[in-house]
């Protein structure tokens, strides 16, 4: 069967789709290759440049062959390489974030990283972030079909 591609490198930089992209790559990698806990740390610090693989260096390889878990790993890294208020202001992005142009399948992807990046789990709230969102035509459409965003989950509407 089919393995993944090694993952993008991530050097740090903080960019949300950078570091997302990372984190879904290696999640799939390390996943299809069975990596054990006590191994994710030593496999992950091969795909980390520059500011990511410093991070390696002082914090994650002086306890390298502690089992680990690929999340705590990544979030770590996330709060290391990204400014201290940087969940605010995606708080606060999220606050106003509105289909305005984009079409519902980009508008409906933006929002699930923000809301995943941001700790937002609770899938009332998630769907609620979704209506909330939605542009006018689109609510009306939902509406006339009888969806709301009390009856129905995210997957639905």
């Amino acid at each position: 069967f089919l393995k993944p591609e090694k993952p993008t490198r991530y050097d740090g930089t903080p960019a949300l789709e950078h570091f997302y992209r990372f984190a879904h790559e290696i999640k799939q990698y390390t996943h299809a290759y069975k990596v054990k806990a006590t191994m994710l740390v030593y496999t992950v610090s091969h795909f980390l440049d520059g500011k990511a693989w410093r991070y390696y260096l002082n914090v994650l390889a002086k306890d390298e062959e502690d089992p680990h878990a690929l999340k705590d790993i990544l979030i770590s890294l996330f709060n290391y390489c990204f400014p201290l208020d940087f969940k605010t202001k995606l708080r606060k992005k999220l606050h106003h974030f509105n289909q305005n142009d984009c079409s519902v399948c980009d508008y409906v992807q933006k929002l699930g990283m923000l809301l995943e990046l941001v700790g937002i789990c609770n899938d009332v709230d998630q769907v609620h972030h979704l209506w909330d969102g939605f542009n006018d035509e689109i609510e009306f459409y939902l509406l006339d079909h009888k969806l709301t965003p009390d009856t129905y989950p995210w997957e639905e509407i």
